[in-house]
């Protein structure tokens, strides 16, 4: 089930999930999960968004007490 958790830029389809033994059951909520979270790349880049701007006070900051 590992290289099913790592495929790159592959969507997990039913029948991979099936093939890896996972119930009817079990697919339905990951199937809800996926439909609740449909923008997981916006998500990512703006979860990279809010780091940089931290990252960017923490330096502007670290500048200013070095003066």
């Amino acid at each position: 089930m590992t290289s099913l958790l790592h495929r790159d830029n592959h969507r997990i389809e039913r029948s991979d999930l099936e093939e890896a033994g996972f119930t009817e059951e079990q697919i339905k909520m990951l199937e809800d999960l996926r439909a609740t979270y449909p923008f997981r790349d916006y998500f990512d880049s703006r979860k990279e968004l809010q780091r940089l701007r931290f990252m960017k006070w923490m330096i502007g900051r670290e500048q200013a007490t070095d003066s």
